[in-house]
C-alpha cells in the first residue's frame, strides 16, 4: 500500500480549510480537467494499488508541514512506500509506476524530475533537479522497461522512498526533534539550513540529511507537468546541454 500526501494551502485559504478538504476528497473521487493537478496524480496512483491519504489545507510553513507527511508516513503501518506530490504537479500514470517501481527495487529515494516556474517570460526554464545533482551516463534499467540514474537531491515536487529508506534517515537524524501543535514530538527532517552564509531550502535541507546508505535517484522515464509546463523526461539531458553540459 502507498501512503500519498499532498498540500493545499492556496485552496485552502481561498475555500477555508475544512471546505477545501472536501473539495480535494470530492475531486479524487472523480477527476476532471478542472481539478487540480496533483488531484489528477493521486487518483492514477490509487489505479495501481490502494492509498492511504494524507491532505493538509491549512499548514503556513511548508518545512513542517512535510516533517508531518514524513512523521505519518513512518507511522503507517500498512504502507511500505510514501509518494509525496505537490499540489500543482501532474505526471501520467507510466510515471507513477516508474517511480514506485524505481524505490521498491532499490529500496532508496526516486525523485520525479519537472521544469520550474519562470520569474520572468524570457528567463529560461530550469529543472528541479541540478545539472549536479544526478549522472546521466549510467542509467538503472527497471523491470518495465523506465530508467533511473544516480542523484543527489532536487525539488521534492514529486517523491517517492520507501520505508526501509525513511527508517534510516529517522535513525541518523533522531535527535532533531520538535514539540508540534498536537503536542506529538515529531522529526524536523525539512528544516531548513544556514550554513556558510548559504540558504538551503527544505527541500535540499532534506537531501542533505539523508545518510550514504540510502540510494537517491533521478527518474528518466515518462512526464511531469508544472505550471502548465510539460517535461519528458528522457529529455533532462538536453537541459543540461543548454547550459554547456556534455
Amino acid at each position: 500500500m502507498l501512503f500519498v500526501s499532498s498540500q493545499f494551502y492556496a485552496l485552502g485559504r481561498q475555500l477555508g480549510i475544512a471546505r477545501a478538504m472536501r473539495t480535494i476528497n470530492l475531486q479524487i473521487e472523480c477527476p476532471d480537467s478542472e481539478s487540480l493537478p496533483a488531484v489528477r496524480t493521486i487518483w492514477r496512483l490509487r489505479q495501481i494499488e490502494p492509498i492511504q491519504l494524507r491532505i493538509d489545507t491549512g499548514a503556513t510553513c511548508i518545512a513542517k508541514t512535510r516533517s508531518r507527511a514524513f512523521h505519518d508516513a513512518l507511522a503507517a503501518t500498512e504502507c511500505d512506500v510514501w509518494v509525496a506530490v505537490d499540489d500543482d504537479i501532474e505526471c501520467t500514470l507510466e510515471t507513477c509506476q516508474a517511480l514506485i517501481e524505481a524505490v521498491r527495487s532499490s529500496n532508496g529515494i526516486c525523485i520525479a524530475p519537472y521544469l520550474l516556474r519562470q520569474g520572468s517570460s524570457d528567463e529560461p526554464l530550469r529543472l528541479s533537479v541540478d545539472k549536479h545533482s544526478c549522472q546521466l551516463n549510467n542509467p538503472r534499467r527497471l523491470p518495465n522497461g523506465g530508467q533511473v540514474v544516480r542523484g543527489i537531491g532536487g525539488g521534492f515536487g514529486l517523491v517517492a522512498m520507501t520505508k526501509l529508506a525513511m527508517i534510516k534517515i529517522a535513525a541518523d537524524n533522531d535527535g532533531e526533534l520538535w514539540n508540534d501543535d498536537d503536542g506529538i514530538q515529531k522529526l524536523a527532517i525539512f528544516r531548513e539550513q544556514l550554513e556558510n552564509r548559504l540558504w538551503w531550502s527544505e527541500d535540499l535541507s532534506f537531501f542533505r540529511r539523508v545518510p550514504s546508505d540510502v540510494q537517491i535517484e533521478v527518474l528518466i522515464t515518462g512526464r511531469t507537468m508544472h505550471g502548465e509546463e510539460y517535461l519528458d523526461l528522457s529529455n533532462i539531458g538536453e537541459y543540461f546541454e543548454r547550459e554547456g553540459v556534455a
